[in-house]
């Protein structure tokens, strides 16, 4: 059995990926998982929140979130119709995979109110989750291309180098111990 906690929070293509190689492992290729007993865990209730003052089809989404968490939508398996561990997720809940899906996913999140005229305060109550960094960057760049602001840059460092002051005596800045 593996037991799989924050399920809800995991990209889809780490379930097809364990999918795929449990069939491998196991040599079942007829069997979700390859027959593997998969237990899901995470809730449902933890997904971020949907806007206030959202259209109906988003009120829709969270309403069907909120369903799944209580335990109302459940499909059984064929061959144990007692079990209902398999939930299908509407084809309107899905973002389908084209030249302006993650645009659609942005403008779901953010809005164009937000989009065009962002606050700290708008943008702290919601985000967009990515498993990897680089499509993070991705994320980050569409939508700061959207904004239309001027961005800022602000470096950092790890160390002081004096530029000026090559003479200055060290003892001044770290004194010996007595």
């Amino acid at each position: 059995m593996i037991i799989w906690d924050e399920a809800p929070m995991s990209d889809r293509r780490c379930f097809e990926f364990l999918d795929k190689s449990l069939k491998y492992v196991l040599e079942n290729d007829n069997h979700l998982f390859g027959g593997m007993l998969i237990l899901l865990g995470g809730g449902f209730r933890q997904m971020l929140p949907v806007q206030p003052k959202s259209r109906k089809s988003q009120i829709i989404f969270a309403s069907w979130l909120l369903d799944i968490g209580n335990g109302n939508i459940e499909t059984p398996e064929r061959n144990d119709p007692e079990s209902t561990n398999i939930i299908q997720i509407p084809q309107r809940f899905l973002i389908q995979s084209r030249d302006k899906a993650l645009e659609s996913l942005i403008h779901f999140v953010y809005g164009k109110d937000i989009i065009s005229n962002p606050s700290p305060q708008d943008l702290s109550v919601r985000a967009i989750i990515r498993p990897k960094n680089e499509t993070v960057d991705q994320v980050n760049a569409l939508i700061l291309s959207k904004t239309g602001g001027q961005g800022v840059v602000y470096n950092s460092c790890d160390s002081i180098k004096s530029q000026t002051h090559d003479n200055l005596e060290l003892d001044a800045l770290y004194p010996k111990s007595i």
